[in-house]
């Protein structure tokens, strides 16, 4: 399984969208995450992206680069995720999809919300967003 995060930064507000998941099938302690999906094979992968990023947080990104791909150590069924670097200046969120609550957060405080594990490489590149 192949699954496409966004992590999308405001650049004005220094923040970035971070949702709630409720009753994940396949990771039950995840809670907080980055908006994604999983790869459609008749879409661009950057095209899959942008939409359930719109669908997940209500605002249009800009998807920049990728910037990390790992294997997941937390679930059985291993997926293979490709952390893409997005931007907006759109500051308003709607929640939808399979996010129940939707916020900005600053890159420091990505350990307050996730409850599951965030790669090293991932983790610095939050605390170098600026």
């Amino acid at each position: 399984m192949v699954n496409l995060v966004g992590i999308v930064y405001n650049k004005h507000m220094k923040k970035m969208i971070i949702g709630k998941r409720e009753n994940d099938p396949y990771i039950e302690e995840l809670s907080w995450a980055f908006p994604g999906a999983r790869a459609s094979y008749d879409k661009d992968l950057w095209e899959s992206l942008r939409l359930d990023i719109k669908k997940k947080a209500g605002i249009n990104a800009e998807i920049k680069k990728l910037i990390f791909a790992r294997i997941t150590p937390e679930i059985k069924r291993k997926q293979i995720i490709l952390y893409y670097y997005c931007e907006t200046s759109e500051e308003n969120l709607t929640p939808g999809g399979t996010f129940k609550e939707v916020k900005w957060a600053s890159p420091a405080e990505f350990k307050d919300y996730f409850t599951t594990s965030v790669n090293p490489e991932i983790a610095d590149f939050l605390n170098n967003l600026k």
